[in-house]
């Protein structure tokens, strides 16, 4: 702050003297999300990066003050956009997931058919079973000697 020539006592006095209701204000007035910011009163729910923050609250001024063209580099707007890396995901751990949800699916469903066999040739074999035993009482011995 000396370096630009405020006066540091008079910033520590405001923070000391506003500090509270500073922020009781913005506790109250949240932005319905802890992932989002309200910048000028609208709300932001963009990627928390500083470079896509500054550019939303400069983007709210009308006539652009000296520090945003100073912060804001040109960007190419075809250029893919690397963002933090803590949360992305890369494209081969991606497909990779994608790739052993499939074999997974793929098991279960052999598990499951292996299952549906079973159960269908043991209810087949009881009711082959109990016709048997229905049609052998039913069944009557011949009379005489052979």
């Amino acid at each position: 702050m000396q370096k630009i020539g405020l006066d540091v006592g008079k910033v520590q006095q405001c923070v000391a003297s506003t500090g509270d209701e500073k922020l009781r204000r913005e506790r109250d007035n949240s932005a319905w999300s802890p992932r989002a910011l309200r910048i000028n009163g609208w709300r932001y729910t963009g990627m928390l990066d500083s470079d896509l923050v500054t550019r939303a609250v400069c983007a709210g001024f009308i006539s652009k003050p000296k520090e945003c063209q100073d912060l804001i580099a040109a960007r190419n707007p075809f250029e893919v956009y690397a963002g933090s890396p803590q949360d992305s995901v890369s494209m081969s751990i991606f497909v990779g997931g994608l790739i052993c949800l499939a074999v997974l699916l793929c098991l279960a469903f052999l598990c499951y058919k292996r299952t549906l066999k079973n159960n269908i040739q043991n209810s087949i074999r009881e009711e082959v079973m109990l016709e048997v035993q229905c049609q052998m009482s039913s069944y009557s011995k011949l009379g005489g000697e052979l």
